[in-house]
């Protein structure tokens, strides 16, 4: 992954190794990038594996949010406060679920069950 500037040509490389990473986002503060690492796995039939990796762009320290979760995690949507990332895996019989895991712990929580084929979003509700 590459961070530029819009009127910098060459940019600054952020990301690197021989995996896989995607879906990049920002959170809101800015100074944070998340997105998807794809993980080797072993043999032909085996479920890809994927992390969900937070990235301080000040310090360049890696926060996984998920340790090798297995499936294809994709879909990652930041919460408005930046406390909270949902996303979208499927499981070993290829049911799409949708699951939310918190920044600021290591706790990982499965909102969907089944084939919901759902992918998350967050709606910011103002209180009157």
């Amino acid at each position: 992954i590459y961070l530029a500037d819009i009127n910098d040509s060459d940019g600054r490389q952020i990301t690197e190794g021989p995996m896989n990473n995607i879906t990049p986002s920002f959170s809101p503060d800015g100074k944070k990038i998340l997105f998807v690492r794809l993980n080797e796995s072993e043999g032909v039939n085996s479920l890809l594996q994927s992390d969900l990796v937070m990235k301080d762009l000040d310090t360049g320290e890696e926060k996984n949010l998920t340790q090798e979760f297995e499936g294809d995690v994709f879909s990652p949507a930041l919460s408005p406060d930046g406390k909270w990332v949902a996303f979208t895996s499927f499981d070993k019989e290829l049911n799409s679920n949708i699951f939310v895991a918190s920044l600021g712990q290591s706790v990982v929580i499965q909102a969907t069950h089944g084939n919901q084929d759902a992918v998350p979003s967050w709606r910011l509700s103002l209180k009157q």
